[in-house]
């Protein structure tokens, strides 16, 4: 893969449908400001339709894509991205499944004999956090989730899985209000326990039976890791996985809980 070595003034970036977050302004010396996506790192939002977002970016000349918050997308729009994920970078910014922190707690679960992970959120952003939650699952058990079982309600869902070859299990629950929060736990000889509830950064805790330790917080803000990140990319020539990650996410949490509901009727 080609490397790109960015002039002196940074990687051009360019948001295609708001202003200029502070992001760029943090990056001084990798980062600047663009006029136009064609030859710059494009930052879309992850509202419904970002995956046709991410493929106008790259046809405009993109040389790399930041999605910030992206919602679950039909299997139909996952499987066209992730076919061609590997054109240039494509980093999803997803606030609570950060890549340094899942870097941090990853592999800590594996072989654990059994993971739990519970997650709470409105309405309108449960499908995103069981997506979250499936993620965690994932990283914690370095491997893929698969489902057994689940039963949905109009106020949550539960589900038997596969994490990794460890078993699993997830619930859901339905706030009448906003917020929300996502636990996760690998259950083993040492038990890792991960703990978001946005904005408030993630919190990782090992404990060996000897005494709990949590981890370093990282206090970088999601924005800035995502657009770092996508900079590295384009300059190492890498191509990160987040699309196929999510994809992998998305559809199991399709799988829990549907986008179509019965009590939405």
């Amino acid at each position: 893969m080609s490397r790109v070595v960015p002039e002196m003034s940074g990687v051009p970036v360019f948001y295609a449908a708001a202003a200029a977050g502070p992001a760029v302004a943090e990056l001084p010396l990798s980062a600047r400001l663009a006029q136009g996506p064609d030859g710059a790192v494009v930052v879309v939002p992850g509202t419904p339709g970002w995956a046709a977002a991410v493929d106008a970016a790259k046809a405009s000349g993109a040389i790399a894509v930041v999605v910030t918050g992206p919602v679950p997308v039909a299997p139909a729009e996952l499987d066209a991205l992730t076919a061609r994920a590997g054109d240039i970078p494509i980093i999803l910014d997803r606030a609570r499944l950060r890549a340094d922190v899942a870097e941090d707690a990853a592999g800590a679960g594996g072989g654990a004999p059994l993971h739990t992970a519970q997650c709470t959120a409105s309405a309108t952003a449960i499908a995103g956090a069981i997506c979250d939650a499936i993620g965690w699952l994932r990283v914690l058990s370095t491997g893929p989730v698969r489902l057994r079982s689940a039963a949905t309600t109009a106020h949550g869902a539960v589900a038997l899985l596969d994490a990794g070859g460890d078993a699993a299990t997830l619930t859901a629950t339905v706030l009448a209000t906003d917020g929300g929060r996502i636990a996760v736990s690998a259950l083993g000889v040492v038990r890792t326990d991960v703990a978001i509830a946005t904005p408030q950064p993630a919190r990782v805790t090992r404990d060996d039976g000897s005494g709990a330790v949590t981890l370093p917080t990282r206090w970088e803000s999601h924005d800035r890791l995502a657009l770092r990140r996508a900079i590295d990319a384009v300059i190492a020539g890498e191509r990160p996985t987040d699309v196929a990650d999510f994809a992998h996410d998305a559809r199991l949490g399709a799988s829990i809980w549907p986008s179509v509901h019965p009590h939405k009727h």
